[in-house]
């Protein structure tokens, strides 16, 4: 029942805002605006944060970053289990072997569809390697990063590093640059 209640309210803070950017993933979505204060006096709307003081500590609520979530609520189990890439070959030429999200087991791993091309990959600062595996883009310099990302000292793009506003075309959410704010959310059940 909670889970619906903050689904509904984060569609009503995303339909509520007025400014219309581009999220890291390359698709337009509506942010919320920052004209209503959260109690913390940050700006943040209600149930949208930058950090965790934005968000009700009493009912241990935590701030996560747009795209990303309070995690697993019940663990999963592999369906077929593997060792190496080789093993999942018999399944198509770009499954691999790799974690399964959310094991019942430390280190579980299973067959899974790994990445075709960049696409697949779903967010536009990753790529897709010869071993379909998603991982951060190649660049040379900040402008073959998407917007919000820069190029790292290991030559891949990496989110922009931040501690305001001021330092993003948009919202500093836990330390990083992003399109839009944060959501808090109570650990997954």
């Amino acid at each position: 029942m909670r889970i619906w209640f903050w689904c509904a309210l984060v569609v009503i803070v995303a339909c509520s805002g007025d400014s219309s950017r581009d999220d890291d993933d390359g698709t337009s979505s509506t942010s919320a605006t920052s004209s209503t204060s959260a109690s913390s006096g940050s700006g943040a709307g209600t149930g949208a944060c930058r950090s965790d003081t934005d968000c009700d500590e009493s009912s241990y609520e935590s701030c996560y970053a747009p795209g990303t979530g309070p995690g697993c609520g019940a663990c999963m189990v592999a369906e077929v289990k593997c060792m190496s890439d080789t093993e999942c070959k018999t399944m198509g030429e770009h499954f691999i072997c790799a974690q399964v999200p959310c094991p019942c087991t430390p280190d579980e791993t299973e067959c899974q569809a790994g990445c075709i091309d960049d696409t697949s990959c779903g967010a536009e600062w990753l790529a897709c390697g010869a071993d379909h595996r998603c991982a951060p883009k190649p660049c040379t310099a900040n402008g073959d990063c998407p917007l919000h990302f820069e190029c790292g000292s290991d030559a891949t793009c990496r989110r922009m590093p931040c501690t305001s506003d001021s330092m993003c075309d948009g919202y500093c959410v836990l330390g990083g640059c992003y399109s839009e704010l944060g959501v808090c959310s109570e650990p997954a059940a």
